[in-house]
C-alpha cells in the first residue's frame, strides 16, 4: 500500500484555499440567497461556508501559536492534529452560538 505524505506547506496551502474557498462561497451566500424565501438552505450554507472559515483560520493560527509561541517540540503532525480538532470544537461552538442568537435564545443572562 502506498501513503503520499504531506508537507507542512502543502498542508497550509490546502488549508488557504480551502479558507478562501470557503470565503467565497460566504460572499455568494450572503449576496444572492434570500433567506426569507428559502430559509432553510440560506442559513444553513452560511452556517456551513462560516464553519469550513473559522475552522480553517483558527487551525493556521493555532498551530503557528503552538509552535512559534509556545515552542512545544512535540512531532509537527501531532500540533496539526491537535489544532484542527480544537478548531472544528471552536467552529462548532460559534456556530452554534449563531444558531442561538437567529433564533433570539442568546441573552447575556443565558450565558
Amino acid at each position: 500500500m502506498y501513503h503520499t505524505i504531506m508537507t507542512l506547506k502543502q498542508y497550509f496551502t490546502a488549508l488557504t484555499i480551502g479558507i478562501l474557498l470557503a470565503f467565497l462561497s460566504l460572499i455568494l451566500v450572503t449576496v444572492q440567497i434570500n433567506p426569507e424565501t428559502n430559509f432553510v438552505w440560506g442559513p444553513l450554507l452560511f452556517y456551513v461556508s462560516f464553519f469550513f472559515i473559522v475552522v480553517g483560520i483558527y487551525a493556521i493560527i493555532g498551530f503557528l501559536w503552538r509552535v512559534k509561541i509556545l515552542k512545544q517540540t512535540d512531532v509537527l503532525f501531532r500540533q496539526v492534529k491537535k489544532t484542527y480538532r480544537q478548531g472544528c470544537i471552536f467552529g462548532f461552538l460559534v456556530v452554534f452560538a449563531l444558531i442561538l442568537q437567529h433564533a433570539q435564545l442568546l441573552r447575556w443572562w443565558s450565558m
